[in-house]
């Protein structure tokens, strides 16, 4: 039962009425938060419980259920949050290895949503983004938790999209460019993490788009601004550039050209990766498709506009004004 609730969480089935999989991912998120509230009730009494009820099916349940909590859908994430505050304030009951089933970063999620202020709801961008962005703090949930956000930075609603890229974009600044004792993230860690999931993915334009747009928002918000200089900590910014320079000639889908052409504009402030990417810009300006030509130079035209690549940039700037790139 529980391989089915978990599998549950995956269904994103959509027909002509929408996202109707959202309906299986409430029902098994409540499945799960029920399941979990009455075995550990009755965990003294059960001799076998690990075996009943795993300790990683468990936390593999809060993470999903958190990655519901941060994606697109208001009434998903509303749902998810409604069953997140009741796992925080169930008290686990003592029994003989209890603390296999307490939820990760407890302290810091009872911080975030149940300090006593007003809380207007997990539905509310405004008020979710800016707090649930710092549970990528709980190396546990970390890599759910992203895929969560990279669905909501792709959302087409922007009370939404707006709110969480904003969120990503200061979480990413305030992140130290290299981890300590006592601080279990940082920035590159960040980008080495997105980069994972777009190269597990490379064959699923459905993972991979939304990873570049995510990557591409930190890149426009200057998010990555603090390791541009040190090679060493540009190795995932690399890596990235790899993956979206890789056999542009060969993509068709055309939302994957353009957000591996924004990426690799977005990259030319970085000094080491311009060289490259400016090699490799004439792929984009002389695609074979119209769009992708007239889009990579309005969008090129906007950055030699707004940053500094370190020299004059106002032929360039001529060439692409003077070019009818549709033609």
């Amino acid at each position: 039962m529980l391989n089915c609730l978990l599998a549950g969480l995956q269904d994103y089935t959509t027909d002509e009425r929408g996202d109707v999989g959202s309906w299986i991912r409430m029902v098994c998120i409540k499945g799960l938060t029920d399941v979990a509230i009455v075995l550990l009730n009755n965990g003294a009494h059960i001799p076998a419980l690990p075996d009943y009820f795993p300790p990683s099916k468990f936390h593999d349940a809060i993470g999903g259920t958190l990655k519901q909590g941060v994606e697109r859908l208001d009434n998903v994430r509303q749902h998810a949050g409604q069953q997140i505050l009741r796992l925080l304030e169930f008290q686990v009951p003592d029994f003989p290895g209890n603390g296999q089933w307490l939820i990760h970063g407890d302290a810091l999620m009872r911080q975030l949503f149940l300090s006593g202020e007003e809380i207007s709801g997990w539905h509310e961008g405004s008020w979710l983004f800016p707090k649930a962005v710092r549970l990528l703090e709980i190396p546990e949930y970390r890599q759910k938790l992203l895929s969560g956000f990279v669905l909501s930075v792709n959302s087409r609603t922007d009370s939404t999209q707006r709110p969480v890229s904003t969120s990503l974009v200061n979480y990413a600044k305030s992140l130290p460019t290299e981890e300590t004792a006592g601080i279990s993230y940082s920035l590159p860690h960040l980008a080495e993490d997105l980069v994972a999931q777009c190269s597990r993915n490379l064959g699923s334009n459905a993972v991979v788009i939304p990873v570049l747009q995510t990557f591409n928002i930190l890149l426009e918000g200057d998010a990555f601004e603090s390791i541009y200089e040190d090679p060493a900590k540009c190795q995932s910014l690399k890596a990235m550039y790899s993956i979206a320079a890789r056999n542009v000639s060969k993509i068709n889908n055309v939302q994957r050209i353009g957000a591996c052409m924004r990426i690799l504009i977005n990259m030319l402030p970085i000094p080491e990766l311009r060289p490259q990417c400016i090699q490799k810009l004439s792929e984009f300006l002389a695609h074979r498709y119209p769009k992708i030509r007239a889009d990579a130079a309005e969008y090129l035209y906007l950055i030699l506009q707004t940053k500094d690549l370190g020299y004059d940039t106002e032929e360039a700037e001529d060439v692409i004004l003077e070019t009818e790139w549709y033609c």
